[in-house]
């Protein structure tokens, strides 16, 4: 990101880019807490101001310090997430397990992958549409990639609470680290289903991509500001 600081706590559009990705979050009806995993040397989650982010949720937004890779960072957060819901839930809980990277999430695309998994649970994905190349040592052209049937995943990914769990701890014992919940979940026999997301979910990862988020989230809330004045049109009309 070519910056001083941690990228989650730099500005989009004037908030925190975590910030953003929790309200995101949290305002979607059918999420109903939130488990922020953090460094164990953050110094910038604390100065958060998070009250309208809590009151949007059922439990209170909690913390856990991660681990070294993505996989053990995900598996603390699971393992919290089971502290607080498992004397509330009498049915199986599911997770959804999101970048905070990525601010620009759609609830659409919640909504979709929530509503196309089954009990081998998903991921938001997009269909690969540029020519792949394989390169070389020399960094020279070496061979194509077949697209035809490859996706980019993207996060939210969503899944059983307590398989993930059961996943990600069969991965660490046989010492294979996923790059993601989806091949943790592969790697013990199930199959994730790719669901259509947005390509707008993007995830921060270059300095560049500040600026196309805050184009993202801008242009996502004028649209939903218009379709919410349509809606209030229509309902005049009857």
């Amino acid at each position: 990101m070519a910056s001083d600081g941690r990228k989650q706590y730099m500005l989009l559009n004037g908030l925190p880019m975590l910030v953003q990705t929790l309200q995101r979050l949290a305002s979607h009806p059918r999420v109903s807490g939130i488990v922020v995993v953090i460094s164990a040397d953050d110094q910038g989650f604390g100065s958060l101001d998070l009250t309208s982010i809590e009151r949007e949720l059922e439990y209170p937004l909690a913390t856990v310090v991660g681990g070294q890779t993505r996989s053990e960072s995900v598996a603390r957060g699971v393992e919290k997430i089971l502290g607080l819901v498992n004397a509330d839930l009498p049915a199986v809980p599911w997770v959804l397990v999101h970048d905070a990277a990525r601010p620009c999430v759609r609830h659409s695309d919640i909504d979709s992958l929530l509503d196309q998994i089954d009990d081998q649970g998903g991921l938001l994905s997009v269909e690969v549409t540029d020519t792949l190349w394989q390169r070389d040592e020399q960094q020279r052209c070496l061979q194509t990639l077949p697209r035809e049937k490859l996706h980019r995943a993207m996060t939210p990914q969503l899944f059983p609470l307590v398989a993930l769990q059961t996943a990600l701890a069969a991965c660490h014992e046989q010492n294979f680290q996923p790059t993601d919940e989806a091949e943790a979940m592969r790697h013990v026999g199930f199959r994730p289903r790719l669901v259509a997301g947005s390509a707008d979910n993007i995830k921060v990862t270059r300095a560049g991509d500040i600026q196309l988020a805050e184009f993202f989230l801008q242009h996502q809330t004028g649209a939903q500001a218009s379709a919410h004045v349509s809606s209030a049109v229509k309902a005049g009309r009857h």
